[in-house]
């Protein structure tokens, strides 16, 4: 999704502020709150319901402990049995757990190696290395993780290696070895 990620675990709040023409919180609405994905703890229908407050605003609170993408839907009527929908809002949130590395342990003489991985689907993954010799890792390369989650990189390697993935900026993998002999 293009909305917010976070790391699994973490609790979010989707919130409706129902305010009128002249910026006045509009009290009493009803607003049910759909969702669908990981986070929702098997909540595909409706995930929960409430009216606006004194300050206009509704909220659903839920965690994110799977990873993958999730989105929440707000719809606001007027009260709980109408079908007359007055306005609707949809958040896209992606919840990243720690992404799978994998590598050839060694190859022969200098060439290109196969990293390849699993994280959240869509997510940005980013492929940082230490060859021997050196102190600090640095960045190579990046890609968004296909539709399954599954990202893949071909660096070129002259000396051992030591590869981990960065996703989304948030969570890194463990680190990959690769000798060259």
């Amino acid at each position: 999704p293009t909305g917010k990620v976070f790391r699994v675990g973490t609790t979010v709040t989707e919130k409706v502020h129902a305010l009128d023409q002249h910026g006045q919180p509009i009290i009493g609405l009803f607003v049910t709150f759909f969702g669908s994905g990981p986070g929702q703890q098997n909540c595909n229908v409706s995930c929960g319901s409430s009216t606006t407050d004194d300050q206009g605003t509704a909220s659903y609170t839920y965690a994110g402990n799977t990873q993958g993408n999730t989105q929440v839907t707000g719809v606001v009527t007027t009260d709980n049995n109408s079908n007359n929908e007055l306005g609707r809002v949809t958040d896209r949130v992606g919840f990243d757990g720690v992404p799978s590395i994998h590598a050839p342990r060694s190859r022969h003489l200098a060439g290109r190696v196969h990293v390849f991985g699993h994280t959240r689907p869509g997510a940005i993954v980013r492929l940082f290395a230490k060859a021997k010799g050196h102190a600090h890792y640095h960045f190579v390369l990046r890609h968004r993780a296909n539709g399954s989650g599954n990202y893949s990189f071909r660096p070129r390697i002259s000396k051992t290696t030591r590869f981990y993935v960065r996703v989304d900026r948030i969570v890194n993998s463990g680190v990959r070895k690769v000798r060259v002999t």
